[in-house]
Formats: structure tokens, C-alpha cells, sequence
């Protein structure tokens, strides 16, 4: 039923502020505008054949799912172009500290100029710069790790192959002089958004071995150098589920609370959330598709816990 699918929002053409800056961080189109009520959104369009729109928004709702928080992301349309829009989840007053700026305060020769910090970026300088920059700003260490690690489950389980180091941040409130951390935002480098529907047409039968396998080597093939990496000799990033893994195993203390809410999504949830996408922006094999890899990512998170 149509009244089931999540709402497309229409942006104006007179919506768009002539004198707002183009949003120059990340490599994908994309313009702020302002929405009826005053509210300052960004809208995002998809890259040619990908579905970034759709995988921003099921993302988005499966982190709502386990409790993760995360951007604001509605569908929307831009003239006859499909896309995303998210209301600015800060303040002007706020002040932005991209990962990149905490890094480098913390980690001798972090070079936090590069586009995405390279094997530096790895798992055991996040947790300890982070460990070293909270303590020094007065913030609960191990708040903020169990936060990060739920980005990172997040990650893993949607695939998110672009958590670089200027995608995620902290927020700096001056006149206030207090720091809270942002949520999760960018997630439209996921669930085999750049998939093609013959790469990804797979049996809808659950019991069949050889689809979980592909779905599988998917998940743990590849790699990306946006991601987080392993150590700093790392050629690239793992695959974001690996990462994940490696987190939950390193660091249980913070990563177990998210892992326990995980358990208690079902693959129904998934589907519902999946099915609520307008048959415009998403086919039947992506949807079947992306079921799969949020379901059999989910059973792969819950071992790394055993």
C-alpha cells in the first residue's frame, strides 16, 4: 500500500539560499537549502546508477533500530531527480572537530590533511586519541567510546565502507565551552548501493547455501582507504563488518550493550524497513538483496560476542 512507503519530500527551486556555501566536504552533488519552517537542510543526489538515496535512508532507519543515533535523512526530489535531504543536526554557534583535528592533537605525526588518514586512521589510534582527547575536554571516555562503537557495529552491519576520518565528529559549543559528540552521519556508501541488479541477483530461498556465500565473500571481500583500518602498515581499510568484528573482540566493555540490542532485531524489522522504500528509488532485487546482507551481517556481529 502507498500510504506504507516512507513520504518523498518535493525541494522547491526557491527553497535554495543563493548565499549558502556549496557543501565542499565528500565527493557527491549536493546543495543546502532551507525547508518551509526555516530549518537548514543539505539535499544529496545519488551518483549516476547508484542507489546512495535509498541506502542513506534504509541506514538511517536500521540505525534507529538498535538505538544508534544518527542524521535525520528523508527522501526527497529536486525537480525530476530523486535524492536525500537532512536538517543540520548542529547549531550555527557550534563549532565542528572533525575526527582528522582529534587525531592529530593526539597521535605523533597524525597528518590530518589527507583526504582520509590512511593507515594512521586504524583502530587502536581512534581508541586511544579519542581516550586521550575526551579526558583532556572533560568528557566520559567511556561514553564516548561506547557511542563510537555503535557507529562502528552500525558500519559493519550496513557496510559502510566510507568512515574516514572527517566522518565523524565532535561538536564545540564556545560561549558554553562544552563538546558533545555528532551523531552518525553519511551512510550512503552502503549496502552495495554501487551494485548493479545482475551483480546482485540472488535466490529469494533462505536455505540456499551458495546465495549466503556470495552475500558473505561480498561483505569480507574488498576494502576500501576511507574506512578505518586494522594498523598503520594496512595497505587499505577491511571491509567495515571486519573492522566491526575486530572492535567487538578488542573492546567487549563497550561494544557488548550494542551488540545485545542487535540481538533483539529481527529480520522482519529489516524487511519492513526495507519495504517502506518507494518502488522509484529501489528495485525488488536491491531489496531482496540488501535484506541479505543486513541479515547475514547481523548473524556475523553476534559471533564475534561468543
Amino acid at each position: 500500500m502507498t500510504d506504507h512507503y516512507y513520504p518523498v519530500f518535493q525541494v522547491p527551486d526557491s527553497a535554495i539560499d543563493p548565499e549558502d556555501e556549496p557543501e565542499r566536504l565528500g565527493s557527491k552533488r549536493k546543495f543546502w537549502f532551507r525547508r518551509e519552517d526555516g530549518t537548514r537542510c543539505l539535499f544529496k543526489f545519488p551518483r549516476r546508477d547508484f542507489g546512495e538515496h535509498w541506502a542513506e535512508k534504509v541506514s538511517a532507519e536500521v540505525a534507529s533500530l538498535i538505538g544508534v543515533r544518527r542524521a535525520e535523512v528523508q527522501l526527497a526530489r529536486f525537480g525530476n531527480m530523486l535524492g536525500t535531504q537532512s536538517p543540520a543536526f548542529a547549531e550555527p554557534e557550534w563549532l565542528r572537530v572533525h575526527g582528522n583535528e582529534v587525531m592529530a592533537e593526539s597521535i605523533l605525526d597524525y597528518d590530518g590533511s589527507r583526504d582520509t588518514g590512511r593507515g594512521d586512521h586504524n583502530i587502536r589510534n581512534i581508541l586511544s586519541a579519542v581516550s586521550m582527547w575526551t579526558e583532556r575536554n572533560g568528557l566520559d571516555t567511556q561514553v564516548i567510546l561506547g557511542e563510537l562503537a555503535s557507529y562502528a557495529i552500525l558500519d559493519g552491519l550496513i557496510g559502510n565502507t566510507d568512515r574516514h576520518h572527517e566522518n565523524w565528529m565532535f561538536f564545540y559549543h564556545p560561549e558554553l565551552q562544552s563538546y558533545q559528540l555528532a551523531p552518525s552521519y553519511d551512510h550512503g556508501s552502503s549496502l552495495g548501493r554501487e551494485l548493479q541488479d545482475e551483480s546482485r541477483r540472488v535466490s529469494r530461498s533462505r536455505s540456499d547455501i551458495l546465495t549466503t556465500g556470495r552475500v558473505l565473500n561480498y561483505l569480507r571481500g574488498g576494502g576500501s582507504p576511507r574506512g578505518v583500518y586494522i594498523s598503520s602498515a594496512s595497505p587499505k581499510a577491511p571491509p567495515p563488518l571486519v573492522a566491526a568484528q575486530l572492535i567487538c573482540r578488542w573492546r567487549p566493555d563497550v561494544a557488548r550493550p550494542w551488540l545485545e540490542r542487535l540481538e533483539a532485531v529481527t529480520g522482519c524489522a529489516f524487511r519492513d524497513v526495507i519495504d517502506r522504500i518507494p518502488d522509484e528509488f529501489m528495485s525488488p532485487v536491491a531489496r531482496d538483496f540488501t535484506h541479505q546482507v543486513l541479515t547475514i551481517s547481523r548473524v556475523e556481529l553476534l559471533r564475534s560476542s561468543r
